[in-house]
């Protein structure tokens, strides 16, 4: 292959057998250092009758493109989405898989991964260092395995460190702060508004539109998770 070719020729050419047997492109996950720089490729297919998988990684060596990944560097391979990882300090997602990242990321989350179940030892953790973490692992024993390694990489450098099921659990728990907090504000609210003569119907309809108000803030917060899961699923 010559060295002029594009990542997306290139990755055609290397799955063409199994396009062959069926096998259709689902993506090409490009992972870049902290400049934006290609350092290597995932193919990712996916059969359309069977939903099996087929994922190869590919790089360039400087005269064409090759099957593989190129020697990591000490600190250990990048995080996917690396980029975008450090251009916002927010909360990041980290999932098993480029097409979960993917997912979350189209909703507007951070998101990152080391790549498949069995990658997190070999990745550069680092960029995580001071940031508040929350592990979205896969549903199955490799997802355990995956989340008790990134885990294991993650305790000593980031800020806060949680599952999913646990943020979810705290978010559920702030929801029902916020709302509790609300209805104390506008039993007070009322108190005050009494004080000063205000009409029943008057009050009544400030109530109204607070309660709506809190009911709106959670219900936005919750459907993060439930699209995002729906997502997650569907990848």
């Amino acid at each position: 292959m010559s060295a002029d070719e594009i990542p997306k020729d290139a990755a055609r050419q290397f799955s063409a057998n199994m396009i062959a047997k069926g096998y259709k492109p689902a993506a090409l996950h490009a992972y870049r250092d902290a400049n934006g720089v290609p350092v290597f490729y995932r193919i990712r297919l996916k059969h359309p009758e069977t939903d099996e998988k087929w994922i190869r990684p590919m790089h360039h060596d400087g005269r064409a493109f090759v099957i593989g990944e190129p020697p990591a560097p000490p600190t250990g391979k990048p995080l996917y989405r690396l980029p975008e990882l450090l251009a916002d300090a927010g909360p990041v997602y980290v999932v098993e898989g480029e097409a979960c990242a993917d997912a979350l990321a189209a909703l507007g989350m951070i998101a990152t991964t080391s790549g498949s179940a069995a990658s997190a030892d070999a990745a550069d953790w680092l960029p995580l260092r001071g940031r508040d973490v929350v592990i979205w692992r896969d549903n199955d024993k490799a997802g355990e395995r995956y989340a008790r390694a990134a885990t294991a990489k993650l305790r000593e450098i980031a800020v806060t460190l949680a599952t999913v099921q646990e943020a979810h659990k705290l978010l559920a728990e702030r929801v029902e702060s916020i709302r509790a907090k609300g209805a104390q504000e506008l039993s007070d609210f009322k108190l005050e508004v009494a004080k000063n003569y205000a009409t029943n119907i008057a009050i009544q309809a400030v109530e109204e539109r607070i309660v709506v108000a809190i009911d709106k803030l959670g219900d936005r917060l919750d459907k993060i998770f439930v699209t995002a899961a729906q997502e997650r699923r569907g990848s």
